[in-house]
């Protein structure tokens, strides 16, 4: 005889008389401190999972100070109504839009709403499952390393259409171009589990170029390792910047797969590879830093390089100006035979003030000794201020004393003893030639 489910009255009504609740170590156990055991309660399983549900999204909101955002499932560019029950419901931190460092959880196939990797982890009867079942202890990870926070919900219930592959890799394309590509996020990780890690795959072929600018790691946990991509466009940057973490390495695998120990079955590797996982994580952000802090050192010393071969530049271009300036003006103190004019002219400048030159008379050659000359003193000196020659001095002379003679004469001396007028027309055309002469 089959059971007949219980209404929701009678839930309620039962999960409050029993006391249902998460005690101190995260066990969900009721007033008696009782496991839920699934045998016994069957019935009531869908409307517990409902409460835990809820009740862990008051926590992270409360514990964490997360968010919860709608994101719309159609290509209108309308926002997303939160009132829509169909409409998926991503938890966020509210410093998405601003870190530069971010985080991206994307669970598995199923009834998973965000918070959550293994809902039955919660009520399999067993103590101790809450880092396994829940997304608790990478969100508060996450958190303690300053990363921001985006918690998917791909297996959100749709009104018109069944849950599929196609429907999870839609709702994480969304919720990358609505929400990733407008942060300022430079640095994006991703922690992806089981089917995620197909929506994950489905992510990077779609959006190849924005994803390997932004993407720094991607741990892929017990689902698909993204081999198939290896052989194709940027297939080698995703193997060199993916880790896959399993429960079972099968012989022969990748270089970049790597066993979980600690993981009993594949619902536990999630929380069985936290340490492991974001030791990856971080590593490949500490590399993508270094490589930016080596590419700017890089790009500084090309650009001081770049700086110091401008300024030698300007300073030869400035010499090589100074020299063509010099050059002209050599050329402007040169004569056509090459010679100096200037250097002539400065040697020739170099004249005693006082000398005849100075005044416009007879130049004196400076390079000669000095000597003394009473002769120079006697000289007599022209009306106009310039020197007698020898010569007219002693024309001079000879004049006067003609005058004398001719005086002489008048006064007594005899006619023969004068010149003749011939002689004395050759005496003064003599003395005019001589006049002439000096």
């Amino acid at each position: 005889m089959a059971i007949s489910e219980p209404t929701e009255k009678e839930c309620e009504a039962w999960y409050s008389e029993l006391g249902w609740h998460f005690d101190e170590n995260n066990d969900f156990v009721d007033k008696n401190d009782d496991l839920f055991e699934f045998r016994k309660y069957e019935a009531y399983y869908e409307y517990v999972h409902f409460r835990i549900k809820d009740h862990l999204f008051r926590k992270m909101k409360r514990q964490f100070d997360l968010v919860q955002q709608p994101v719309s499932m159609d290509n209108s560019g309308d926002p997303a109504d939160p009132k829509d029950p169909y409409v998926p419901q991503i938890f966020v931190s509210k410093d998405v839009p601003t870190n530069n460092n971010l985080l991206i959880i994307v669970q598995g196939l199923g009834l998973v709403p965000p918070g959550q990797w293994a809902r039955k982890l919660f009520t399999n009867g067993r103590r101790g499952e809450f880092k396994y079942a829940s997304q608790f202890p990478y969100i508060q990870k996450a958190k303690d390393l300053g990363w921001s926070i985006i918690l998917c919900d791909p297996n959100h219930a749709l009104q018109d259409r069944p849950q599929s592959e196609t429907t999870r890799a839609w709702h994480v394309q969304r919720v990358w171009e609505d929400v990733v590509i407008p942060s300022k996020a430079e640095s994006v990780m991703i922690a992806a589990f089981s089917a995620g890690t197909i929506s994950t795959l489905h992510l990077f072929d779609n959006n190849r170029g924005e994803f390997i600018n932004r993407v720094r790691g991607v741990a892929l946990m017990d689902g698909a390792t993204g081999e198939e991509l290896f052989n194709y466009r940027g297939g080698l940057w995703f193997k060199n910047h993916s880790h896959a973490f399993v429960l079972n390495k099968a012989k022969g695998s990748l270089s970049n797969v790597e066993e979980v120990p600690d993981a009993r079955d594949h619902d536990t590797v999630p929380g069985a590879a936290i340490d492991s996982v974001f030791k990856y994580l971080e590593r490949k952000l500490d590399e993508h830093k270094k490589g930016e802090e080596e590419d700017k050192k890089t790009e500084e010393s090309q650009e001081t390089t770049d700086k110091n071969a401008v300024t030698l530049k300007k300073d030869d271009d400035e010499d090589m100006e100074e020299q063509g300036k010099q050059d002209n003006a050599t050329k402007c103190t040169q004569d056509e035979n090459g010679k100096d004019v200037k250097a002539e002219e400065a040697e020739s400048s170099k004249i005693d003030t006082g000398s005849p030159k100075a005044n416009g008379r007879v130049p004196v050659d400076d390079k000669a000794p000095e000597t003394h000359d009473e002769s120079q003193a006697n000289k007599s000196v022209e009306p106009d201020g310039s020197e007698k020659s020898e010569m007219s001095e002693r024309l001079d002379g000879e004049l006067e004393e003609q005058d004398s003679l001719d005086k002489g004469k008048k006064g007594g001396r005899k006619v023969e003893d004068m010149p003749s007028g011939d002689d004395q027309t050759k005496d003064a055309d003599g003395a005019k030639r001589i006049r002439l002469q000096s």
